[in-house]
């Protein structure tokens, strides 16, 4: 998969967020021109990606990755899994891949244990993800969605959220439903969407992280930088990185990918380079989060 260098200082890394493509397989709705989001540089991304797409430096080795539901198959997610198992992971036998498939948090009791049922003893399933796009979801049920997410305490799965954290409504709504779920092991990606620091919405998202950073069992993914500003510099990654540090400590934060969206700003290899050249610079614990953190979390052997 990667060619492992000599050299004594290589870096294990385990990906704990990138996405596999099979175009002609799954639905991914969102990756079609015409539909939202519409990026001027989807073409980027609009295609077959395979493990084999994950290149890295001489530096560094991949041990493992995990794949992050990527809308294959919203109807029917346990199609998702079925797929990475049976085609996809094979290709690269050297490496560990763990799952992260869609479930809907709002969906009714009946609806939701049914897909829940079908999915939680497939091989490599480690949790759930759900993406919160605005405020407009109703929080009114909390019930039934206290409920749903119940099954994954049961079942000693991860639950995944992608949310913007500086939309006060939503956060208020989503922590005030964890709380009363103390023993759910919550994954916030992309570090909750962090704008440009020095900006009112930084520290509006600054203080929503801190709300979540009190959840003992409240994780985070730093990744998805792409995704508010392509032209995301060194200084704002140290920045959020910082921060996380900061508010969560050491052992509830990972560096990761959201490949192959990072090939908006650049390669696989050039991402990778930038996270380690910025966690050494701030003194991160290079192993907890480019390696350990994610391994023990999603239960790579």
């Amino acid at each position: 998969m990667v060619a492992i260098p000599q050299a004594s200082m290589m870096h294990k890394i385990i990906d704990p967020h990138v996405h596999f493509f099979d175009l002609a397989k799954g639905d991914y709705a969102w990756l079609l021109p015409e539909n939202p989001p519409h990026w001027p540089d989807k073409s980027l991304i609009n295609k077959n990606i395979t493990p084999h797409h994950l290149q890295l430096g001489s530096d560094c080795s991949l041990q493992g990755a995990v794949h992050i539901e990527a809308g294959f198959d919203n109807n029917n997610p346990k199609r998702e899994v079925d797929w990475l198992v049976s085609e996809v992971y094979p290709q690269a036998p050297n490496a560990q891949f763990r799952t992260i498939g869609f479930i809907d948090m709002f969906a009714h009791a009946d609806a939701f244990e049914q897909q829940f049922l079908n999915m939680t003893n497939l091989e490599t399933l480690a949790g759930f993800r759900f993406i919160f796009e605005d405020d407009s979801r109703s929080f009114d049920d909390k019930a039934r969605i206290r409920k749903n997410l119940s099954y994954l305490v049961k079942g000693q799965l991860l639950f995944e959220c992608q949310a913007d954290f500086t939309k006060n409504i939503l956060i208020s709504d989503l922590l005030n439903l964890m709380v009363t779920l103390p023993e759910l092991k919550l994954v916030i990606n992309h570090a909750g969407l962090p704008p440009l620091a020095g900006s009112k919405a930084f520290v509006c998202w600054q203080e929503n992280m801190k709300l979540f950073a009190e959840l003992p069992n409240c994780y985070v993914k730093c990744s998805g930088f792409e995704m508010t500003s392509r032209e995301y510099t060194k200084e704002h990654v140290c920045i959020v990185l910082s921060t996380i540090a900061e508010l969560f400590g050491y052992e509830r934060m990972m560096l990761a990918s959201n490949f192959p969206l990072t090939l908006f700003t650049r390669s696989y290899a050039l991402y990778w380079a930038l996270m380690v050249a910025c966690a050494e610079s701030i003194g991160l614990p290079i192993k907890k989060v480019l390696y350990t953190n994610a391994k023990d979390l999603y239960r790579f052997s």
